[in-house]
């Protein structure tokens, strides 16, 4: 529908505005200041303790739980407001276009951090690993991939209001993610990528079975 498409460009162009206001209503000239001085101090002291590594440090272990965190936390930016329950409710078999759209949103933000994040621990995983910067490009398609899956399973689990099993998905995503992310830094038997695999898709089967039938849960995720 044109008027969901309209709504999605709206809520965007709102969106973009109010964080545009914010970041300068934050930014200003003394803080900005200090962030940059605060930054050049940071990569200044942690550039000097990455040369202390050896390959005795557990790189693949701290990648892990660090990428593995930041995969594992995928929050769908859906730009719901409070009165979309009452006027986008009677229409929402007709918003799949919508959603899909805010589930790339929430890819497009949250693949530029991962981007970062990566690139931040990029000279710790040569200095500790003795590989050189080639690996990047591997590691964050790998990590990209990562994310899609994890956003999709949030999205699922979003029609789900049992806390427990909300815990539960949590704990899940963020090993399987965590272990992948390690074999793959440790250069793992390749074997061990297809058990993966298995699981990421057994897992992606279970979630669309699980909550089939099942419709959204206004209230969350307006509130998220």
């Amino acid at each position: 529908m044109k008027q969901i498409e309209s709504l999605w460009k709206e809520r965007v162009q709102l969106y973009i505005h109010e964080l545009r206001k914010y970041l300068k209503y934050i930014f200003n000239d003394h803080l900005l200041f200090v962030a940059i001085f605060a930054l050049g101090a940071g990569a200044y002291y942690y550039n000097g303790w990455v040369k202390t590594l050896d390959e005795s440090f557990p790189i693949g272990l701290v990648m892990g739980i660090l990428l593995g965190l930041f995969l594992t936390m995928s929050p769908i930016y859906t730009l719901l407001k409070e009165a979309d329950k009452v006027y986008l409710l009677p229409i929402e078999m007709k918003m799949a276009s919508y959603f899909r759209k805010s589930i790339l949103f929430s890819f497009v933000i949250q693949a530029y951090l991962l981007l970062m994040l990566l690139a931040i621990c990029m000279p710790m995983y040569v200095q500790a690993s003795g590989n050189g910067f080639q690996s990047f490009l591997y590691i964050l398609i790998v990590l990209f991939i990562l994310k899609v899956w994890n956003l999709y399973l949030q999205w699922d689990m979003l029609k789900i209001q049992d806390q427990r099993t909300a815990i539960f998905d949590w704990l899940i995503r963020f090993v399987l993610n965590s272990c992948f992310i390690y074999f793959i830094i440790e250069r793992a038997n390749p074997w061990n990528y297809g058990l993966f695999n298995i699981h990421y898709l057994a897992l992606f089967d279970f979630y669309h079975s699980l909550v089939k039938g099942k419709t959204l849960k206004w209230d969350v995720l307006i509130d998220k």
